[in-house]
C-alpha cells in the first residue's frame, strides 16, 4: 500500500529544524526497505548535513515544483546534499537545490554502491539501479562544485572491487547552473544506459564562465560510464562541453545547443598501443562561440558523425584524441558544418592541441590543429551516389546543376 506523507508548511522561509528532511524520509521506509511517497510542500528546507538514503526500493520524494519547494544547503563544504546508496527505483521530482549564503556545496547528489544499510528497514541485496531525477533545478551561484555524480565507491587506493552494477539512472529536465566543476560526473565500468533528456548545463555565473564540463566520464583510467544525451543545453564551459574517457559501451549525444564554451569535445588519449577503441555518436550539435566582440558569432553545426577514438601518442604526451575548438581566429562569417549520415568514422590526433573545423570535403570533415600541423579527420562513409554528385539536398552547387538540367529539358521540348 502506498503511503503519502505531507510535510508541514510551518517554517517557510528558513525556520531551521535539524535533520527534518532526513526524519521525513526515514519515516517513509518500512520493513524490507520498501519506500513510500513523501510530498514536500511549498516552503524552504534548510539542510545542514547529508541526507542518506541507503538500501531502499521504491521511495519517491516529490515537491510542488522547482520554484515552490527549495532544499537549501547550510552544511559543510566537503559533502553532498544527497547520498543515494544501493537504492533501486527511487524517484526525486519537482524541487530545487540551492546553497545558503556563505556556504559551499561539494555536490548535489552522489549515486553509488557504498556500504548500504542494515537492519529491518533495509532492502537485502539491494544495488544501485533505476534512480531517476525529474524537473530538478540546481542553482550553484559559483558556490557549488559539482552537480550529480554517478560514483565509484572507495577507490582512493586504486581498488575497484565496488565497480559493479550502477546503471539505468535517468535525468529528465534537470538544470544545473553556476558550478565550478562538472554538472554530471559519470564513472564506473558498469555504469551503463544512463539517460539525460532535455537537461540544461549552464556553467556560468554573473555572465562569466565558472564550470569546466557539462559531462565528464574521465575521472578514472578505464572506468568511464556510457550515457545517452538528447535535446539539451551546454553553455559556458572553460574546458569543453563533454569530456570522454574510456567508456564501457556506446555513447550517444543527439541534440545539443551550445554557446560560450571553449570546445565541444575532449576525448582523452591514454591507450599508447592503440588497441582500445570505443564508439561515440554525435548528432545535431549546434556550437556557437558567443563572442561578444563579433556581431556574427561563429557557429558550427554537426548533423551526424560517429567516432572510433584510438590513440597514437606515447603515454608521456597525455594528448587528446579529439578536441573540437572555437579558438581559430579570422572566422568572421557564419559557417554551417555538416556531414552525411555517418555510420562509421575515425578520429586520431598525435598531440594535444586546439582544433578548428574546416569546410566539408568529399571525404568528410577535416580539422587542423592551430599552428601545429597535426591532422584529425572525421571520415564519413563512402557515398552510394555517383562521383561528383552531392549526397544530400542543400550541398553548395546543387541548385546550379538542377537549373542547367531544366534549361536543357526546355530546349529539347521546343525542338
Amino acid at each position: 500500500m502506498e503511503v503519502t506523507a505531507f510535510a508541514s508548511s510551518a517554517g517557510f522561509k528558513g525556520v531551521h529544524v535539524p535533520g527534518e528532511l532526513q526524519s521525513l524520509i526515514d519515516g517513509q521506509i518500512s520493513k524490507g526497505g520498501i519506500g513510500g511517497r513523501l510530498v514536500l510542500p511549498k516552503r524552504a528546507f534548510d539542510i545542514d548535513e547529508t541526507v542518506h538514503i541507503a538500501s531502499v526500493r521504491g521511495l519517491q520524494v516529490v515537491g510542488e515544483g522547482p520554484w515552490a519547494t527549495e532544499l537549501r544547503w547550510q552544511g559543510p563544504s566537503d559533502t553532498p546534499m544527497f547520498n543515494v546508496d544501493r537504492c533501486q527505483d527511487v524517484v526525486f521530482e519537482d524541487f530545487s537545490i540551492t546553497v545558503g549564503s556563505g556556504k559551499q556545496l561539494h555536490a548535489a547528489a552522489w549515486i553509488q554502491n557504498g556500504k548500504g544499510a542494515t537492519g529491518p528497514n533495509a532492502a537485502p541485496g539491494a544495488i544501485c539501479t533505476h534512480v531517476s531525477w525529474t524537473n530538478i533545478l540546481v542553482t550553484g551561484d559559483s558556490k557549488l562544485e559539482n552537480g550529480f555524480h554517478v560514483r565509484l565507491y572507495d577507490v582512493e587506493q586504486g581498488d575497484f572491487k565496488n565497480d559493479f552494477k550502477n546503471d539505468n539512472h535517468s535525468f529528465e529536465r534537470v538544470t544545473v547552473t553556476g558550478y565550478t566543476g562538472t554538472a554530471f560526473t559519470l564513472e564506473g565500468k558498469n555504469a551503463k544506459n544512463l539517460g539525460l533528456h532535455r537537461c540544461h548545463c549552464l556553467g556560468m555565473f554573473d555572465r562569466h564562465r565558472t564550470g569546466k564540463y557539462a559531462i565528464d566520464t574521465s575521472t578514472y583510467l578505464g572506468r568511464g560510464a556510457a550515457f545517452f544525451w538528447s535535446d539539451g543545453l551546454a553553455i559556458g564551459h572553460e574546458e569543453a562541453d563533454f569530456k570522454i574517457g574510456e567508456c564501457n559501451d556506446t555513447i550517444k549525444i543527439d541534440g545539443v545547443v551550445s554557446e560560450k564554451s571553449a570546445r565541444m569535445l575532449q576525448m582523452l588519449d591514454r591507450d599508447a598501443d592503440g588497441t582500445v577503441a570505443y564508439p561515440l555518436l554525435l548528432k545535431n550539435y549546434r556550437f556557437g562561440t558567443g563572442d561578444t566582440e563579433n556581431p556574427q558569432p561563429r557557429t558550427a553545426r554537426l548533423s551526424s558523425a560517429m567516432l572510433w577514438a584510438r590513440s597514437r601518442s606515447s603515454p608521456a604526451r597525455s594528448a587528446q584524441a579529439s578536441d573540437v575548438s572555437n579558438s581559430a581566429s579570422g572566422m568572421r562569417r557564419r559557417r554551417e558544418v555538416s556531414t552525411s549520415s555517418a555510420t562509421r568514422s575515425e578520429t586520431t590526433v598525435t598531440a594535444k592541441s586546439s582544433l578548428r573545423l574546416r569546410r566539408p570535403t568529399p571525404k568528410g570533415i577535416s580539422a587542423f590543429a592551430k599552428g601545429s600541423g597535426d591532422l584529425c579527420d572525421l571520415v564519413a562513409p563512402r557515398s552510394r551516389s555517383k562521383p561528383g554528385l552531392p549526397d544530400r539536398p542543400g550541398v553548395r552547387g546543387q541548385g546550379r546543376h538542377r537549373a542547367a538540367a531544366l534549361r536543357r529539358t526546355a530546349r529539347s521540348a521546343h525542338g
